[in-house]
C-alpha cells in the first residue's frame, strides 16, 4: 500500500515533543472524554417527533415477529426504506432481551464510532495522527452530528457505510500491491451494498460524488478504474434485488413499485411525498449545519482544489482532498436537485466537509500572522465561539440552565486561544480548542434536549394510552397520520385496527368489544354519532398533546 509521505514538524508540533507530549495524544483525550459523556448523555433519552417514535416500532415489532425482510407498522408494510436498519435494532433487542430505547439506538452508536474511525483513517492521511484526531474532533463537534448521530433514523447508520466506502475507495486508488487493490476494491463493495440496504439506490449518489472527485483530477488512471467502479456498483445493488423478491412474494408487484419507484425515485422526483423546499435550501441550512466548523469548511474547499490540480507528491493527501472536494460539492448539488430535502440529508456528506475543515485547520495553524483564508477563518471562528459562550454564561443560567455558567472557562479558553493564534500557534493548542468546544457543547446540551422534548415528547400521549388502554378489550384508530399510528402502536405494543372514520362503528355489524377504545388525533375531539351512541355508552373521555396536535381518546361501553 503507498504511504503519503511526512508532513514536516511545525514549531507548536516541535515544542509538544520537546515537552515530552504526542501531538495526537491530548487530542485523542479531548476525544474519548468528549464522545463518552456525549453518548452517556442521548443514547437513552426518549424518541422524539417527527421520525423516532415510527422508527422505533417498526424496529419493535419486527423483533416480535421475527420477518427480517419486511418492515411493518401496526402490521401493515412500511417499505419506505430496505429493512437492514430495523433488523440491526431488532437485532439488539433480541441479543440484550431488552426493548428500551437505549437498546434500539445501540446500532446508531456502532454506526457513529465507526464514521469517526473512517474520518480518523482520512484524516491521518493529511498529516499524521494528530490530523486525523483534528478531523474526527471537528465531525464529533460539528452541530448536526452532535444533534443527529444517536438519533433513532437510518441516516447515522448511512454515515458509517459511506465514509467506509469513501475510505476504502482511497486505499483502492492508492493501492500498489494487486492483492491490495483487489481488497480494497471488495470493502468498496461491501460498504456500498449494506448502505444501499440501509437507504436504497441514494446512497450511491454520495460515494459517486466522491469518486467523481478521483475522476475528475485522476488523469488516465482514473479512466482506467471506471469499469472497476461500475462493477461495485452492481454488486451493491444484490441486496436490493434480494430485497424486491422477498416483496415480491409478500406482495407482488405493487408491493416492488411502492418501495422502489415511489419511494427510492419518487421522494427524490415528486415533492408531493414530502420535505418540500426550494432549490436554495442547502446553501441556507448549510451554515448552520457546519457550525462552528463553517468557515474553516468553506476555506478548505480553497485547499483541496488547488491540492487537487497540482501535481503534489503526496499522493495520499491530494487523493483525500480530491475525494472530499467531489464528496462534499457534488453532494451539496445533487442533493440540492432533489424534491425533498431535509437538514438529515446532509449528515452522509458530512465528513467530507469536516476533512476539508481539517486542512484547512492544519495551514492555519501553520500560516504566518493573517497570511491566508485558513488563518482568517479559524481567527474569526475563535472570535465567534467566545462570543457566543460568553453570551451562553449569561443567559442559559437565567433560563434554568445553571450548569451553563461554566461556559465562561471555554469561553477564556477561546480568547487565550485567539490571542495565541494571532501570535503564534502555541503547543497544544488544538487540544486546548477542542476542550473548550466539548465544555461548551456540554453546557448547551441540556438546554437544546429540553428545547427538542418540548417539541416532540411523546410521553404524555405514550403515558395516557397505555393507562387508557390497559382498561379495554379493543382498539380503533380513526383517521390518525403515521405519527399518529407510530405513537399508538408503540405505546400498545400490539396491532389495532385504524379506521378512515367512524362511521363503520356505528353499523349493526360494528365489532365492538364489552369495552373499546377509540383514539383519534387533530386539533379537536371526534363527534361521536347517535347510531354509535345507541350501541354504546361513552365511559369517559380524555386527550395528550402530540406534537402541534392532540390524541383524543375516548372508552366506549357494549350496550346489552
Amino acid at each position: 500500500m503507498a504511504r503519503s509521505a511526512p508532513v514536516s514538524a511545525d514549531k507548536s508540533e516541535r515544542h509538544a515533543a520537546f515537552l515530552g507530549v504526542p501531538p495526537w495524544l491530548a487530542l485523542l483525550l479531548v476525544l474519548v472524554i468528549f464522545e463518552t459523556g456525549w453518548i452517556g448523555f442521548a443514547i437513552g433519552q426518549p424518541p422524539l417527533l417527527p421520525d423516532e417514535p415510527r422508527e422505533a416500532a417498526i424496529a419493535l415489532e419486527m423483533a416480535q415477529s421475527g420477518v427480517w425482510t419486511m418492515p411493518t407498522l401496526n402490521g401493515h408494510p412500511f417499505v419506505e426504506k430496505p429493512p437492514l436498519p430495523y433488523a440491526a435494532a431488532a437485532l439488539a433487542c433480541g441479543l440484550t432481551g431488552s426493548e428500551a430505547t437505549g437498546t434500539l439506538r445501540l446500532p446508531q452508536l456502532v454506526a457513529s464510532l465507526a464514521a469517526l474511525a473512517a474520518v480518523f483513517a482520512l484524516g491521518r492521511r493529511l498529516g499524521g495522527a494528530a490530523a486525523g484526531i483534528t478531523c474526527a474532533l471537528l465531525l464529533a463537534t460539528t452541530v448536526e452530528f452532535f444533534r443527529s448521530s444517536l438519533r433513532l433514523a437510518v441516516d447515522p447508520e448511512l454515515l458509517a457505510w459511506t465514509s467506509g466506502a469513501a475510505l476504502a475507495t482511497v486505499e483502492w486508488w492508492l493501492a500498489e500491491r494487486p492483492s491490495a487493490r483487489a481488497g480494497f476494491w471488495a470493502a468498496t463493495c461491501a460498504c456500498l451494498a449494506l448502505a444501499v440496504a440501509t437507504k436504497g439506490p441514494v446512497a450511491l449518489v454520495y460515494h459517486g460524488c466522491a469518486a467523481l472527485g478521483l475522476f475528475v483530477f485522476g488523469g488516465r488512471q482514473g479512466i482506467g478504474r471506471l469499469p472497476l467502479l461500475f462493477a461495485a456498483y452492481l454488486v451493491s445493488l444484490f441486496p436490493l434485488g434480494a430485497w424486491a423478491l422477498a416483496l415480491y412474494a409478500h406482495g407482488g408487484w405493487d408491493l416492488v413499485s411502492e418501495a422502489l419507484l415511489r419511494n427510492s425515485w419518487g421522494r427524490f422526483a415528486r415533492a408531493e411525498l414530502g420535505h418540500k423546499a426550494p432549490l436554495w435550501f442547502y446553501l441556507k441550512v448549510l451554515p448552520v449545519v457546519l457550525a462552528p466548523w463553517t468557515l474553516l469548511a468553506l476555506a478548505g474547499l480553497g485547499t483541496a482544489w488547488r491540492a487537487a490540480r497540482e501535481a503534489d507528491t503526496d499522493r495520499g493527501r491530494a487523493t483525500v482532498l480530491r475525494t472530499a472536494l467531489g464528496w462534499a460539492a457534488g453532494s451539496l448539488l445533487v442533493l440540492s436537485l432533489s424534491a425533498a430535502k431535509r437538514e438529515l440529508y446532509l449528515l452522509p456528506a458530512l465528513p467530507a466537509w469536516t476533512l476539508l475543515a481539517g486542512a484547512a485547520f492544519i495551514d492555519a495553524a501553520r500560516a504566518p500572522r493573517l497570511e491566508g483564508l485558513p488563518r482568517f477563518a479559524l481567527l474569526t471562528t475563535l472570535a465567534a465561539l467566545a462570543g457566543a459562550t460568553v453570551a451562553g454564561s449569561f443567559l442559559l443560567p437565567r433560563q434554568g440552565h445553571a450548569e451553563a455558567a461554566l461556559l465562561v472557562l471555554p469561553a477564556l479558553l477561546f480568547g487565550g486561544l485567539l490571542a495565541g493564534a494571532w501570535r503564534s500557534w502555541p503547543a497544544l493548542g488544538s487540544a486546548a480548542l477542542f476542550a473548550g468546544v466539548a465544555l461548551a457543547a456540554g453546557g448547551a446540551a441540556p438546554w437544546l434536549m429540553e428545547r427538542d422534548s418540548a417539541r416532540g415528547s411523546i410521553d404524555a400521549a405514550r403515558s395516557a394510552l397505555t393507562q387508557a388502554a390497559s382498561r379495554t378489550d379493543r382498539v380503533y384508530g380513526v383517521g390518525l397520520r403515521e405519527r399518529e399510528v407510530a405513537v399508538l402502536s408503540l405505546a400498545l405494543r400490539r396491532t389495532f385496527t385504524e379506521l378512515a372514520d367512524l362511521e363503520p362503528l356505528g353499523g349493526p355489524d360494528a365489532p365492538l368489544a364489552q369495552r373499546t377504545l377509540v383514539v383519534s388525533g387533530g386539533s379537536a375531539p371526534p363527534v361521536l354519532g347517535p347510531r354509535l351512541l345507541e350501541r354504546a355508552s361513552l365511559e369517559g373521555t380524555g386527550s395528550a398533546p402530540l406534537g402541534a396536535q392532540r390524541l383524543y381518546f375516548s372508552t366506549l361501553v357494549k350496550r346489552e
